[in-house]
């Protein structure tokens, strides 16, 4: 038995709104400001007891896929609503489940993110392969894989079991 009756992802912001915010009335336009500026309640809240759908959809696409890396470094550690926050960010930045919503991240140019993806989907792929996976030409694979490694987010490791020594690429949260 539910005794709190979960607020459709089609309702109107009003009715989102008192669901989350029960005593007060809250403008759409100041609650997408207050939680973009990082206000403690307006934040923890809403993450907390909004789902996942009405969050994106009241803060907007764009806003939420900005912003959310920064945001979520404001609320305590175990918030409610985080994880699956996170998971959509992950979704919306990348396409997987499974990407780390660092603030860097959010501001990778496209084709880093489209190398990173290849590797994660395609773990211990070689560089020839990420490159013919993503699209991106070999060279450019090369500086995004040195990049990327820079940044502590892949490993490689050399493959010499064929006639031909591979760089075998991972993403740090994956086992080879």
């Amino acid at each position: 038995m539910t005794l709190i009756k979960q607020t459709p992802d089609d309702a109107s912001w009003e009715t989102v709104a008192r669901s989350v915010f029960w005593s007060r009335d809250v403008d759409e336009s100041n609650w997408r400001q207050q939680v973009i500026a990082g206000h403690p309640s307006y934040l923890a809240d809403s993450a907390a007891r909004m789902s996942t759908r009405n969050f994106i959809r009241f803060m907007g696409r764009g806003a939420f896929r900005l912003n959310w890396p920064r945001l979520r470094e404001l609320l305590p550690a175990g918030s409610r609503g985080v994880p699956r926050l996170d998971a959509a960010w992950s979704l919306i930045e990348t396409g997987t489940f499974n990407m780390p919503p660092q603030a860097a991240l959010a501001e990778w140019p496209g084709r880093s993110r489209e190398v990173y993806d290849a590797i994660i989907h395609h773990q211990g792929a070689s560089l020839y392969e990420v490159a013919s996976l993503a699209g991106v030409p070999y060279r450019r694979v090369h500086d995004h894989v040195h990049a990327l490694e820079k940044r502590g987010l892949l490993r490689s490791l050399l493959d010499d079991s064929g006639p031909r020594v591979k760089r075998r690429l991972y993403t740090l949260s994956s086992r080879s």
